[in-house]
């Protein structure tokens, strides 16, 4: 099988490069898997500008794409790729787009492109990798066991802190919410389908609070970390009260510390993502519940990619990638003006107090 690339960085070296080789010889094929990479002054890698100089591959024989540039050229890589399969009319093959799709919104631009060409409804995909995190299988497995004991929900919390230092990358150029935030809603359509196209409204801006980390690369102006709130509108399911609000905290240069929460009339439940673990914390039923060491999702993602006709449930449409980020970018509209600091390491007053109460404080 032949999987052409588009960038070279550290996701596609340490993630899906290895993590597709892995998945590829479990499956006992008796083809080679051949990675194709696309990217500018970079060994081993093709140089495509408008496929002039294209790689030394038939283009009918490449079955899969995965977009990996960063948000800012996806766009054109994937104009560039469509042209090119349109043009002898080759087959299109699986494309497959990393989180997030863009940073500004684009969402005209590529909504045209899907509807000059509508075979591409079903053959472009938009990955997100929280998705695919072991924990949520392990949650959905004995979902209804847990969540009706919790009664009827009140309020889920997001929690994604990072230790890891604000990267130097043309994706946080814009702010790391734009580029983290779409993690929520790809979470939030597996784990709560029922809650899927509702309307996310601000709640209590008052309280909204966004921060830069000190001694961040200069070209990185915006959000380092925020702290937001949101009611959620349009929900029926007797699963949820009448009042619905989610809480959400994102953050780089803090602590590990990633969870969903999930508060109902009756009691909590907590679900880890990086414990590296499976794990569920209740206040209703046992104290916790491990299981298994997890899989680092992108082990999940190339599974899903070369095998897609067995869990496409588990893939993303593109056109509801595009609503997803358009969900993040109308959210960041609201944030406040003023950013507040923290160095490296240090977590903000109110980011603890929100997590004490989320169960989760140190």
């Amino acid at each position: 099988m032949n999987v052409l690339i588009f960038g070279h960085g550290i996701i596609a070296e340490t993630k899906y490069k290895p993590n597709l080789s892995k998945a590829y010889s479990r499956e006992d094929k008796t083809a080679e898997l051949q990675l194709l990479f696309v990217d500018i002054h970079k060994k081993n890698c093709f140089e495509v500008d408008n496929w002039e100089n294209e790689p030394q591959l038939p283009v009918k024989e490449i079955k899969k794409i995965i977009i990996l540039s960063p948000p800012t050229a996806h766009l054109s890589n994937f104009k560039s790729i469509v042209s090119k399969f349109l043009s002898p009319r080759f087959q299109f093959p699986e494309i497959y787009i990393e989180k997030p799709i863009y940073l500004e919104s684009e969402k005209k631009k590529w909504l045209i492109i899907l509807k000059r060409n509508p075979l591409l409804e079903k053959k472009v995909f938009y990955i997100d990798h929280y998705r695919f995190k072991d924990s949520i299988d392990f949650f959905l497995e004995d979902k209804k066991k847990y969540l009706d004991v919790l009664g009827p929900i009140k309020e889920i919390a997001f929690v994604s802190l990072e230790k890891q230092k604000y990267w130097d990358s043309s994706a946080f150029n814009f702010g790391y919410f734009l580029e983290h935030g779409c993690h929520f809603f790809g979470m939030l359509d597996r784990v709560f389908p029922e809650i899927s196209g509702c309307d996310f409204a601000p709640y209590k801006k008052s309280l909204w609070k966004k921060w830069e980390q000190s001694g961040r690369p200069s070209n990185c102006k915006e959000d380092s970390a925020v702290l937001l709130f949101l009611k959620i509108e349009g929900s029926k399911e007797q699963l949820f009260s009448k009042f619905k609000k989610t809480t959400i905290i994102i953050g780089k240069g803090m602590i590990d510390k990633k969870f969903l929460y999930v508060e109902g009339e009756k009691g909590f439940c907590q679900l880890f993502f990086n414990e590296n673990r499976n794990v569920i914390k209740t206040s209703t039923l046992e104290k916790t519940v491990i299981r298994k060491r997890a899989k680092d999702s992108y082990e999940n993602v190339a599974k899903n990619i070369l095998s897609s006709k067995k869990d496409p449930h588990l893939l993303i449409p593109l056109k509801k990638g595009i609503a997803d980020q358009e969900n993040v970018i109308k959210i960041r509209k609201h944030f406040p003006k003023n950013m507040g600091k923290y160095d490296y390491g240090e977590i903000p007053v109110e980011i603890k107090r929100e997590l004490l109460r989320l169960k989760a404080g140190e």
